[in-house]
């Protein structure tokens, strides 16, 4: 997971940095593309963040495919243009970048929230044995404890998202 946060880090810089030797010059966030690749590097950073905080990888194994699957919508889909284009006047403000992070680190956040329910499902489902792979899964309470954060964490940044987008609208637009 590291690498691919790494690989995703670096390629997010590479197209920020085309961006403006292009003279577009923007944070890349614009557009589906941008953002579902974005949307895979605030999971991946966020899930780092929790396996260095609880000692557990096995979380990555229902929060990870979720990165994945986002990559790779982006990429196979023929719908999805990955072209840099320029922002509409609108869109030209830092309030965009403040707006897209706060945001994506909520989607993050519920991502995983999402991951870690599925685990606490099939973990209270585990057999009265305790053997099999469910084994090595996080005791309920901490999958409980973890999705209630996630859950908090990402109501937080959605919520700070919604306001930075609301103070963005109204310095594009007015009221």
């Amino acid at each position: 997971t590291a690498l691919a946060v790494a690989g995703n880090t670096a390629g997010i810089i590479m197209r920020w940095v085309e961006s403006h030797q292009m003279g577009i010059g923007h944070a890349p966030l614009s557009n589906m593309y941008e953002s579902l690749v974005f949307f895979a590097w605030t999971i991946g950073i966020l899930f780092l963040f929790i396996e260095r905080r609880h000692k557990n990888a096995n979380i990555g194994a229902f929060a990870i495919p979720l990165a994945f699957l986002a990559i790779a919508y982006a990429s196979l889909n023929p719908n999805i243009s990955e072209r840099i284009q320029p922002l509409v006047p609108a869109l030209k403000s830092n309030w965009l970048i403040a707006h897209v992070f706060t945001c994506f680190l909520g989607y993050a956040a519920f991502t995983i929230a999402f991951g870690v329910s599925i685990m606490y499902l099939l973990k209270k489902r585990e057999r009265s044995d305790g053997k099999g792979l469910l084994a090595y899964l996080p005791q309920l309470n901490i999958l409980d404890e973890l999705t209630h954060r996630m859950v908090l964490f990402g109501f937080l940044f959605l919520s700070v998202g919604i306001i930075t987008g609301a103070v963005w609208a109204n310095s594009a637009w007015g009221s």
